[in-house]
């Protein structure tokens, strides 16, 4: 199964067919069907990166030597 992340572009509103909620501002995780890939060439959708797995809440101290 091909997957991509999508979020709304600018000043549009998608609604999502699965669950006939409209998307966040955070990226979906998607299946690449023509649903999807037609939202994406009309503009209604952009493609974001995969998301990273796991980011450090907070950056660890240096150690003074």
């Amino acid at each position: 199964m091909r997957t991509m992340y999508v979020k709304p572009a600018p000043g549009r509103r998608v609604v999502d067919p699965t669950t006939t909620k409209p998307l966040g501002d955070v990226p979906l995780l998607v299946e690449r069907t023509g649903f999807w890939l037609r939202r994406l060439k009309d503009g209604d959708v952009v493609e974001c990166p995969t998301p990273a797995t796991s980011t450090p809440a907070v950056a660890p101290a240096k150690e003074e030597a």
